[in-house]
């Protein structure tokens, strides 16, 4: 139900503000936003079920959501780039990110081992 989705983000929302630097992670900001977009967008607000032609209004309400994805691939490259970091300056980070990422996948190893024209 979409007031459920509203009212479970503005709990979490809460305890953001009061844990203030525990949950200042950008994560942390998605996840509220991301609550309350499917509040407003996707859950339905009449009843649990969804009516006949429904589609038409997920597919209405899918944008806001690319468009938060866009905000967070794009904000995740600027914050990056402002780092001043040599590394992505360079355009060089991917050539030893696959080797030392927390959870490598199991093509990790063999990404890694591309030569840096690939990456």
């Amino acid at each position: 139900h979409g007031l459920l989705f509203l009212a479970v983000t503005s709990i979490y929302h809460f305890l953001v503000v009061l844990g203030t630097n525990f949950y200042t992670f950008q994560w942390d900001i998605l996840l509220i936003e991301t609550g309350f977009l499917t509040g407003i967008c996707f859950a339905p607000w009449r009843s649990l079920v969804l009516l006949p032609g429904g589609e038409h209004q997920a597919a209405v309400g899918s944008w806001p959501i690319r468009f938060l994805l866009f905000k967070l691939m794009f904000m995740s490259g600027v914050v990056k780039v402002q780092a001043n970091c040599p590394t992505w300056q360079n355009l060089t980070a991917l050539e030893f990110h696959f080797a030392t990422q927390c959870l490598p996948g199991p093509l990790a190893w063999y990404i890694h081992q591309l030569p840096p024209l690939l990456l």
